[in-house]
């Protein structure tokens, strides 16, 4: 296999969400009683909010780019991610306000962001599996 073979971009994209969505599911998950305090203040910063919602966007668009496959379990997980993760941006950017609301809702009721804490934590954890210790695909 060549490092331009789509399974290999399927492992090595699994390999960086993977760590980054296990390492930041657990951090919402421990900090889910005060992340009703940070949504506001994130919002009242418009510039942040822009500038959040643009390189979202661009990570989104890149992971679209460089990974659009939904032949196996982990390519969708890695392809739904990078859509998911451009959508959501591209809301931000254009209704801050009804993201505002939906993601004060959320964090007030401080079990959601528990649970979705814990879900991206278990996901993370998959694609790390699958990125650095499944055997490979012959």
């Amino acid at each position: 296999m060549t490092d331009t073979d789509p399974a290999n971009r399927t492992r090595y994209m699994a390999r960086a969400l993977g760590l980054f969505l296990l390492v930041f599911g657990i951090g919402v998950a421990m900090r889910a009683t005060t992340l009703y305090l940070l949504i506001p203040a994130f919002f009242q910063d418009g510039a942040l909010v822009f500038v959040t919602a643009a390189f979202g966007m661009a990570i989104g668009a890149a992971m679209v780019a460089a990974h659009n496959r939904w032949n196996t379990l982990p390519a969708i997980i890695v392809s739904l991610f990078g859509w998911v993760t451009f959508i959501r941006s591209a809301i931000l950017m254009i209704a801050p306000a009804f993201v505002a609301a939906i993601a004060a809702n959320v964090a007030r009721t401080q079990i959601l962001p528990v649970i979705a804490g814990l879900v991206a934590a278990l996901i993370g954890a998959y694609l790390i599996f699958v990125g650095w210790f499944a055997k490979r695909a012959a």
